[in-house]
């Protein structure tokens, strides 16, 4: 049984998972939840109308959130800093969404955390 657990911890033939939000020249990806399953939904860069930003206060942990709002569905995609993938792809927003500051995370980092939503993108 040790030699399952020594794998599993090892990371030897474990399983590799997508990471929860990634992107591409196309579109974002993001895993949705259903249950205890993962989704993932892929949204094209020109179907995104907007992105809301906000801080909130999770377990006493300041955490950037971001809503991403399409024309292709009515609920928003969260994604939050601490998703994996979330340091790759984050860069990539200036990339594929024009008009949007190169800064701003670093803007966002300095705000307080009030959860009050910040209109980050909005498609012209």
């Amino acid at each position: 049984m040790s030699a399952f657990w020594n794998k599993l911890f090892n990371g030897d033939d474990a399983p590799q998972l997508p990471p929860d939000v990634s992107a591409d020249a196309e579109a974002l990806t993001v895993a949705e939840m259903e249950g205890e399953e993962a989704v993932y939904v892929r949204v094209p860069w020109s179907s995104i109308t907007a992105i809301l930003a906000h801080k909130d206060d999770v377990f006493g942990v300041a955490q950037l959130r971001l809503e991403v709002l399409t024309d292709i569905t009515e609920a928003a995609l969260l994604i939050t800093e601490d998703d994996t993938g979330f340091a790759e792809f984050a860069p990539q927003l200036t990339q594929h969404l024009p008009g949007l500051d190169p800064a701003w995370r670093e803007e966002f980092a300095a705000m307080p955390v009030t959860g009050e939503a910040y209109v980050l993108f909005r498609r012209a």
